[in-house]
C-alpha cells in the first residue's frame, strides 16, 4: 500500500512539474497590463480630504476643493494592503469530460497554474480552494512558487470521482467569507451546475470576481460518426452513443443558453467571463484577458 502511494505521489509530482514547465513557457514572454502584471501593484491609494496643516506636502493639494472653498485642502492617502488572488477550482465529476486533447479537469489544472504563476510575477499572494459537492482542500494565500505547486498538487489529488457533482455555492461561500477587501476572486468550472445569483452578488459587493468556464468543443458539437464510445460522468461503465443532427442541435442550444446566462450575470455585476477550451493549449482567451490589466474592475 505504501509503495502504491509513493508511486502515485511521484506521478502527481511529475504532472505538477510538467504543468509548471509548460505554463512558464506560455507566460514568460507575455506582458500583462501596463505594469507587466495583470494585477494592480502596491502603492498609495486615495483615502480622504482634510484641511491643510503646516508641513503638509504641497504636491497633495486638492486644487478643485481649494477653488470652491477658497481654503487649502490636502488629499490623504493610505498604503495599499497586499493583494490576494483567490481561486476556487471545480473538481466535480463533470470536469472529467474530454475529447481529443485534455479533459476539463486537466485544463482547469493548467488554468490554476497560469493564474498562480502570473500572480507570482507581481509578487502578490495566491491561494484558494478545490471543491466538488463541498470544499475539499484549502490553500492559504501566500507568496512564492511553492505555494502554487502545493495548491496544484492537492487539486490533482482531488481528481473527479464518479457520481460526485459540483456545488458552486460552496465556492461562493468561501469567497464571501474573505475578511480582506483587497482580493481578486476567480471561479474555475464548466458551470454545468447552477450558480446562486444572490450569493454571487454578495461576493461581488466586496471583491471583484471573474468566471473562467472550462469547456470541450465536443460539448457543442460531436464529430460526424454513426456511433461513439461514451462514458457518462456518473458511471464508470462506457456505453455507445448514436450520433444525430438532433443531438448536435440540442448540444449547441444548451451550450449557447448557458453561455448567454453567464455573460448576462457577469455583465450585470461588472465581472468577466473567460471561456477556456480544452483544445486551446495556448490559452488565447486567458492571455488576451490578462493583457487588459483590468482584473480589479
Amino acid at each position: 500500500m505504501s509503495a502504491k502511494t509513493t508511486t502515485l505521489e511521484k506521478e502527481i509530482l511529475k504532472k505538477v512539474r510538467s504543468i509548471e514547465y509548460q505554463v512558464r513557457r506560455l507566460i514568460s514572454g507575455v506582458q500583462f497590463g501596463v505594469k507587466a502584471s495583470p494585477f494592480k501593484g502596491h502603492g498609495m491609494t486615495f483615502s480622504d480630504i482634510r484641511h491643510y496643516e503646516p508641513g503638509d506636502d504641497i504636491r497633495n493639494f486638492a486644487w478643485q476643493i481649494m477653488a470652491k472653498t477658497g481654503e487649502p485642502h490636502i488629499k490623504q492617502f493610505e498604503e495599499e494592503r497586499d493583494l490576494e488572488v483567490h481561486v476556487a477550482v471545480d473538481v466535480g465529476h463533470a470536469m472529467n469530460f474530454g475529447g481529443l486533447h485534455k479533459s476539463k479537469f486537466e485544463m482547469a489544472a493548467f488554468t490554476l497554474a497560469y493564474l498562480g504563476l502570473s500572480t507570482q510575477k507581481s509578487k502578490d499572494k495566491f491561494g484558494g480552494v478545490s471543491f466538488s459537492n463541498r470544499v475539499l482542500d484549502r490553500a492559504n494565500p501566500l507568496r512564492g512558487d511553492d505555494n502554487v505547486r502545493r495548491f496544484l498538487y492537492n487539486m490533482l489529488v482531488q481528481k473527479p470521482k464518479p457520481g460526485v457533482g459540483s456545488n458552486l455555492d460552496s465556492a461562493l461561500l468561501y469567497f464571501s467569507k474573505l475578511r480582506s477587501k483587497n482580493n481578486i476572486c476567480f471561479l474555475i468550472s464548466d458551470f454545468s451546475s447552477p450558480l446562486d445569483k444572490k450569493l454571487f452578488a454578495r461576493v461581488r459587493s466586496r471583491n471583484p470576481i471573474h468566471l473562467i468556464q472550462i469547456y470541450d468543443p465536443y460539448e457543442q458539437k460531436f464529430p460526424m460518426m454513426d456511433w461513439m464510445n461514451f462514458r457518462s460522468n456518473s458511471s464508470l461503465k462506457p456505453s455507445l452513443l448514436k450520433f444525430s443532427e438532433g443531438l448536435n442541435l440540442k448540444l449547441e442550444t444548451n451550450f449557447s443558453k448557458n453561455k448567454a446566462q453567464l455573460e448576462k450575470l457577469c455583465k450585470g455585476y461588472g465581472s468577466h467571463l473567460i471561456q477556456q477550451s480544452t483544445h486551446d493549449l495556448k490559452f488565447s482567451e486567458m492571455t488576451k484577458f490578462m493583457r487588459l490589466g483590468s482584473l480589479n474592475g
